[in-house]
């Protein structure tokens, strides 16, 4: 796995500590955090902490991860908690512990059940990338990554 691809995905999870997953009274089996914040909390502590399982409770069980990379015209759908949990797993192999991000923008949009982040890695190559996560009242279903690398393109 090349290490322009490797850090795209480390992208999509670091993306994912930022989501907000519903309320704790939904009665779901998700996490279920109150708030954005706690979401962000749980996500981030399961990722320092490479705790795939702890991460991997954030999705539906048909959740669908999409990743596009604008410089290699490459595209991937991974279907399923399971093969996210694995697609993260060898990801996680495959990279140093550590990346610098810029986060420029995020909006949360509760009606629509959506959240947007745009963000920057410039030391790892990097340009601008953009991520849509959608999630019902309990799991994230679906995360669009669009990532646009400033060298190789």
């Amino acid at each position: 796995m090349s290490l322009r691809y490797s850090c795209t995905l480390v992208f999509g999870l670091i993306l994912t500590l930022t989501l907000g997953c519903g309320s704790s009274d939904s009665g779901g089996n998700g996490p279920n955090p109150g708030s954005v914040e706690e979401a962000l909390a749980m996500k981030l502590e399961a990722f320092l902490d490479r705790d795939i399982d702890a991460d991997s409770m954030f999705y539906a069980e048909n959740a669908v991860l999409n990743y596009f990379d604008f410089c290699g015209l490459e595209s991937q759908t991974i279907v399923g908690r399971e093969n996210i949990k694995e697609f993260y797993r060898a990801d996680w192999e495959n990279r140093p512990t550590s990346s610098d991000f810029v986060r420029y923008e995020a909006v949360i949009d509760e009606t629509a059940k959506m959240y947007y982040t745009s963000y920057s890695n410039q030391a790892e190559g990097v340009e601008s990338a953009t991520v849509t996560f959608i999630y019902n009242d309990d799991f994230l279903i679906e995360v669009n990554n669009k990532v646009i690398w400033s060298s190789d393109c």
